[in-house]
């Protein structure tokens, strides 16, 4: 087999019988994973379940946590520092919202450690990540003043989360929906947005290790010219690869650009690929290994599909795609991807059949070069 081929799926588990939209996935310790989700009652939830190196899933979640019993839309779960993790969310009365946990190495998760407003006015679409072992960075809709807002934010090795925000900055571009943002080099971030004439838009910003952003963005390069949003970044080198829907059609989107060091973006798009045609729907994106992303997301009538895509260092995108599978039989809403060991990967998702619906995690097979893959979690992009 080669780098990229797909192969069956492995295992499943059911890790919420009621309802389990809108999953984001992280690596806990050894075995152990975490999922984050929109659960029974729109309430927020965090379960734990145990993955091996060959793709067998524990026969049950391990611990679980309501950390938000009044509302939770589109979790976003990240690792911060030795057992602490920190999720962003929309809340009771669309706020947003950032919480801390502690998850051992035997996937205990504890209660809610430590909780902050990151808005008052309706914030929506959390996006976070690391930038050190006490610091987070995110981006979100502000949805009062319609603009992007990237912030940043401490957060002790007890869970405990700074009184206020280090540093924030608006984007004043309009109606910005669905960011997402990516690490690059350094400490050069991109950031994927919908702008206020609803084209996709790609702009840089330098965020320091101790949270400090910089006053205007570095550059920015439009490129998309269709109307678009449910943006997912993924960054290999220098080359960052973008992906989402058209709000048109459906149809899944590729399209890929180059950051050096200093955050200047190639002036245009490099290279596009129209993945899927008939529909997709929140899609999430994996850098494999020799040149090889991943692309899981909700297809045609709602089944998960997964393809492999080339992508070389310049940012060419080779068609068609390497190799396409179903991993579930319905997804509905997120996904979320990541790598568990050599050519073993994770998805969780929603799931619907005709008892109702349900949240699943499923492992699949993708072969890769141990030596050259990474693993990269949602919201530690």
């Amino acid at each position: 087999m080669a780098t990229g081929d797909i192969g069956a799926v492995i295992d499943t588990l059911t890790f919420d019988a009621v309802h389990g939209y809108q999953p984001s996935l992280v690596h806990v310790a050894g075995d152990i994973y975490a999922v984050a989700y929109q659960g029974p009652d729109n309430d927020g939830w965090i379960k734990t379940f145990e993955i091996d190196a060959a793709g067998e899933i524990g026969a049950a979640t391990i611990s679980s946590r309501e950390f938000d019993a009044a509302h939770c839309a589109e979790p976003c779960l990240i690792h911060v520092s030795g057992t602490v993790f920190a999720v962003a969310y929309q809340g009771f009365e669309e706020d947003g919202w950032l919480a801390t946990v502690t998850i051992n190495a035997a996937g205990t998760i504890s209660a809610v450690v430590d909780s902050f407003e990151l808005d008052v006015q309706t914030g929506t679409h959390f996006r976070i990540l690391k930038i050190a072992d006490t610091v987070i960075a995110g981006v979100f809709r502000h949805y009062n003043f319609n603009n992007l807002e990237i912030f940043s934010i401490g957060i002790d090795a007890a869970g405990n989360i700074d009184a206020g925000k280090i540093d924030s900055l608006e984007v004043g571009d309009g109606f910005v929906p669905d960011p997402d943002i990516v690490h690059v080099t350094g400490t050069i971030y991109a950031i994927a947005y919908r702008s206020d004439a609803s084209t996709g838009k790609l702009c840089t910003i330098n965020i320091t290790a101790a949270g400090l952003i910089d006053a205007a963005v570095i550059d920015t390069t439009e490129f998309e010219a269709g109307d678009c949003n449910l943006f997912k970044l993924e960054c290999y080198g220098s080359v960052v690869v973008v992906v989402y829907p058209l709000i048109a059609d459906g149809d899944g989107w590729m399209k890929t650009a180059t950051v050096d060091a200093l955050g200047n973006i190639s002036a245009a798009a490099i290279d596009s690929f129209e993945f899927d045609t008939v529909l997709c729907a929140v899609p999430d994106i994996l850098y494999i290994a020799d040149n090889i992303f991943a692309v899981a997301y909700p297809g045609g009538l709602h089944p998960g599909a997964l393809q492999t895509i080339e992508v070389d260092a310049a940012g060419n995108i080779t068609e068609p795609a390497v190799d396409t599978a179903q991993f579930a039989a319905f997804c509905g809403n997120d996904v979320s991807i990541l790598k568990v060991a050599a050519n073993v990967y994770a998805i969780a998702y929603g799931g619907s059949d005709a008892t109702g619906e349900y949240g699943a995690v499923c492992t699949i097979a993708i072969e890769d070069t141990a030596a050259d893959s990474r693993q990269i979690m949602m919201g530690m992009l």
